[in-house]
């Protein structure tokens, strides 16, 4: 691709993400039906939620992670997959800090005093929220503040297919942000030297990216409604019960076509 202008630019992005959407029209159903199941998790949370509540600080912090996991995926459809990775690790953090910050009330009360952060003059290795921190006190688990379905969503399990939030962060900074070696860069230009300003990608690419937005989407959705006042409250207030039920049945459904497509994904490799 030549690019002269600006407007060149605009045009190719344009293209690019109209044959990602054509690419993707088949694979595009269970990331809708997630979206969809994280906006009902919103307003099933926000129907018992107040203001004065704690566990707003972790509402804020999941619903910043959903954003910065589209805004990934734009990137990814823009043809621009390493910068969605820069992104999307933004998002692995935050969802680290929520599981953080919704069952060790020490890192709630770190969290609240972030507010007033000087941004510019932090110095990031002394932050509490320093992600291999974050990781030591899950792994670590004094007192055993941590569920074990959290602590398996942020470490993993041996000998299982898949990683855990922890390892999947150090993956994709080792890949697209930390980029200290040529074989990074070269990733950016093509044969002859020339910059390749986008990337267009093969469809079983595409299809593996949407399985891990799929994922994380879903993480984030576990992560949600697992806040333990919140999943209380939802049970006990019977003008909810049959939202949360049909929210219940489609979240399983989502599940066990996540599980299927994972398995029919596994035997094709």
């Amino acid at each position: 691709m030549e690019v002269h202008s600006l407007q060149d630019i605009e045009k190719a992005l344009k293209e690019t993400r109209e044959e990602f959407c054509k690419t993707t029209v088949p694979i595009r159903d269970m990331l809708d039906m997630a979206v969809s199941q994280f906006v009902e998790a919103i307003d099933l949370t926000k129907a018992v939620a107040k203001d004065t509540d704690d566990e707003k600080y972790v509402l804020e912090v999941l619903a910043t992670a959903f954003r910065r996991v589209i805004a990934s995926m734009v990137l990814l459809e823009s043809g621009l997959p390493q910068e969605a990775h820069l992104v999307l690790r933004n998002a692995l953090e935050l969802m680290l800090i929520a599981i953080e910050i919704i069952y060790n009330r020490a890192s709630l009360e770190e969290w609240k005093k972030t507010v007033n952060d000087d941004l510019k003059n932090i110095n990031h290795d002394d932050w509490y929220f320093v992600k291999s921190k974050i990781c030591r006190r899950i792994d670590k688990n004094e007192k055993n503040l941590y569920p074990e379905l959290e602590r398996r969503l942020a470490l993993g399990l041996e000998g299982v297919s898949g990683h855990g939030i922890c390892k999947e962060w150090q993956i994709i900074s080792n890949m697209s942000v930390h980029a200290h070696s040529q074989a990074q860069i070269r990733q950016l230009f093509d044969s002859s030297g020339n910059l390749q300003l986008l990337g267009r990608k093969t469809v079983d690419s595409y299809e593996k990216d949407f399985a891990q937005y799929q994922i994380f989407i879903v993480n984030i959705i576990s992560l949600l409604i697992g806040i333990p006042r919140y999943r209380d409250l939802i049970g006990r207030t019977e003008s909810l019960s049959a939202r949360a039920n049909r929210f219940a049945e489609n979240y399983s459904k989502l599940l066990a076509r996540m599980n299927v497509a994972a398995k029919i994904t596994e035997k094709n490799i």
